[in-house]
């Protein structure tokens, strides 16, 4: 095994513990950004964080959402939205070797493309360590560029980083996919979103119907038009939808009069 000789001692077992546990409790950007500043930072020390999601096809890459903790703005804006790993040096040997990539200082100009080095540059950064995680396609993933990590990096930093990416991955494809699901649902109109509220109970669109001294076509109409905007194909997923943004249960935001006999 490539890091055999490497272990956590067990300051850094308590930091990777904190920040696994507390990135749990991470549900939007800001939760996002805290947890690297904080738990995460205190973990794997660094000045700035870029994390990414994207899907590559051949030797393109396409990212979906950019995310830069203490980076600056203008660094975050030089990422283009398709670029092409004939661009990407470190990201093109990640995904050849799928280890993580350190970068000292000293050999930025070597091993950086011009577009990466111009980059750093610009974000004001040395030394570099960064890896990803991809699907189970291999098609698709997550990737994480750490930039100002003190002293000489060496493969303690790179199994430091690999020990930690599972956590960096679950917790960033989460924020995303929540903040994807609210913006759909906020496209709901209030007659749709009370209709999902009362499907949420398990109502037939017949009884929502009777409910709501409406026709059932018309409420038929309605729940089509809930599916296409949370981009489901039936009842079970535009439910889970709707529990997933709430993050609450099924019952706490039911209208007036539609909680379950009993409910508080």
């Amino acid at each position: 095994m490539i890091y055999a000789q490497f272990s956590l001692d067990d300051i850094e077992k308590h930091a990777l513990l904190n920040a696994a546990e507390s990135g749990v409790n991470v549900v939007s950007v800001p939760d996002f950004e805290d947890w690297i500043s904080g738990p995460v930072k205190a973990y794997f020390p660094h000045q700035s964080m870029i994390a990414a999601i994207g899907q590559l096809f051949g030797e393109e890459i396409r990212v979906r959402h950019l995310l830069g903790v203490n980076c600056p703005q203008a660094c975050i804006e030089r990422f283009d939205k398709i670029t092409s790993c004939r661009e990407r040096s470190i990201v093109k040997r990640w995904l050849s070797q799928y280890r993580a990539q350190i970068i000292n200082a000293a050999d930025m100009q070597e091993q950086l493309s011009p577009q990466e080095h111009e980059n750093a540059a610009t974000a004001g950064v040395t030394n570099l360590a960064a890896f990803g995680c991809l699907d189970g396609g291999g098609q698709g993933g997550t990737y994480f560029s750490f930039g100002g990590i003190p002293g000489r990096l060496t493969g303690r930093h790179a199994f430091k980083l690999e020990m930690l990416m599972p956590y960096l991955h679950m917790t960033f494809t989460r924020v995303f996919h929540r903040a994807g699901e609210t913006r759909r649902s906020a496209s709901l109109t209030r007659r749709e979103q009370e209709i999902l509220a009362l499907m949420s109970t398990g109502m037939s669109n017949r009884a929502i119907a009777e409910k709501l001294s409406r026709s059932e076509l018309t409420v038929q109409n309605h729940v089509h038009a809930i599916f296409k905007k949370l981009g489901v194909r039936n009842r079970v997923a535009a439910v889970a939808s709707y529990r997933s943004v709430l993050s609450l249960p099924a019952e706490a935001h039911l209208p007036e009069g539609a909680r379950s006999p009993g409910a508080a």
